[in-house]
């Protein structure tokens, strides 16, 4: 509507601004686990919703924290273990993560710190995009080390 743009953002009017992200959130397969370089990291799967909450592409930097998780306490996040930002405003990098099939994007991120099977962690994910007027957040994600 009459909202403006962020800074440097660029201005999507409707019906055209209803099929871009408005939501986003993390598959619950995704986890940390040995990927198939033989490295361990997280395995993410991201799901871009648009405004009939319908899968749709993202073009804009997504932003994945991995955190301990806080036993008793209403915010789950512990200790900050890792963070990383993957840009997908290049159209072959975001060609690259999409999965046709899922209609998803997917993400192998590798740990540079040790983190043991087992573990309860929180994974927040985060999205921003020249196209949006807002940061997108996914519900926070609780999930055990494989």
């Amino acid at each position: 509507g009459d909202a403006t743009p962020p800074a440097g953002g660029i201005e999507i009017k409707p019906p055209l601004s209803l099929m871009l992200p408005h939501a986003i959130r993390v598959h619950p397969f995704s986890g940390l686990r040995t990927l198939e370089t033989g490295v361990r990291g997280l395995d993410v799967s991201m799901e871009a919703l648009d405004a009939y909450e319908d899968a749709t592409k993202a073009f804009g930097t997504f932003r994945f924290e991995l955190y301990e998780f806080k036993s008793y306490s209403s915010n789950r996040k512990g200790a900050l273990i890792e963070s990383w930002e993957v840009d997908l405003m290049n159209s072959r990098e975001n060609v690259i993560r999409w999965d046709p099939i899922a209609r998803s994007y997917h993400f192998k991120l590798g740990l540079n710190e040790s983190v043991p099977a087992g573990r309860r962690l929180v994974l927040a994910v985060s999205f921003e995009s020249p196209y949006s007027f807002n940061r997108l957040f996914a519900a926070e994600y609780e999930f055990i080390a494989q």
